[in-house]
C-alpha cells in the first residue's frame, strides 16, 4: 500500500514538471466524469488524473483528425487495474444557433452529447444518453468565472451521472489545470490535467 502511494506522488511530481514544459489545448472534453461533445482539436492531446487517495483513474486523449478524439485509460485502487478505450466523434460543430453534437464508443462506454455555451458568458451546458460508465441520462454544466488581469481561470463543474457531483478546476498555466470534485457528497478527489500538442 505504501509503494502504491510513493508510486503516485511520483507519477504526480512528473507531470507537474512537465506541465512546466508544455503548451497545448483549451477544448473542455468532460466535466467531473460526464462527457462533453467538445474534441481536443487537432494535434491536440491531455492526460486526466483523478484520484481519492484508495482509487486512481488516468486518462490520456488525442486528437489525431479534426473532431476526432481516442483515449485510453487505466484505473483502478491498490494492486488491482482495469483499462479501457474510446473514441468520440463531434459530427457537429456547435454555432451560434445549435450545439455541438457527439457520440462516443468503448469497450466500457457508449454515448450521445449535446454542448452548448448559454446563457451569460462562460456557462455551458451538456446533457446525454449512455450506457456502461456512464448513466442513461446524465447532464452537467461549467460555468468561467470572470476574471481580471492576471489571475488564473476558474471554472466551477457540476454534474449529474449515476450521482450528483460539483467541483472546480484553475488553469494554473495554458498546460495545466488542477482540479478538486466531491462525487455523491461522500467522495473527495483530486485530479490535474495536463494538456499537449504536437
Amino acid at each position: 500500500m505504501k509503494e502504491g502511494r510513493l508510486f503516485m506522488k511520483k507519477f504526480f511530481t512528473v507531470i507537474l514538471l512537465i506541465s512546466a514544459l508544455v503548451m497545448g489545448a483549451t477544448a473542455a472534453t468532460q466535466i467531473i466524469d460526464v462527457p462533453t461533445a467538445y474534441t481536443l482539436g487537432q494535434n491536440n492531446g491531455e492526460v486526466w488524473i483523478w484520484t481519492n487517495i484508495n482509487y486512481f483513474n488516468v486518462k490520456a486523449a488525442y486528437s489525431p483528425l479534426k473532431n476526432l478524439d481516442g483515449a485510453i485509460s487505466i484505473y483502478g485502487h491498490q494492486n488491482l487495474f482495469y483499462g479501457s478505450a474510446e473514441v468520440k466523434w463531434q459530427f457537429l460543430e456547435e454555432t451560434s444557433s445549435a450545439p455541438a453534437v457527439a457520440l462516443g464508443l468503448g469497450n466500457d462506454v457508449l454515448f450521445g452529447v449535446v454542448s452548448k455555451n448559454i446563457g451569460p458568458k462562460g456557462l455551458a451546458g451538456h446533457a446525454g444518453l449512455g450506457a456502461g460508465r456512464v448513466a442513461p441520462i446524465f447532464a452537467g454544466i461549467d460555468y468561467i468565472l470572470p476574471t481580471s488581469g492576471k489571475a488564473p481561470k476558474v471554472t466551477l463543474l457540476a454534474e449529474i451521472n449515476n450521482s450528483l457531483n460539483f467541483g472546480a478546476s484553475v488553469d494554473v498555466t495554458p498546460a495545466l489545470k488542477l482540479l478538486v470534485a466531491l462525487k455523491g457528497f461522500d467522495d473527495f478527489n483530486v485530479g490535474g490535467v495536463l494538456k499537449f500538442k504536437f
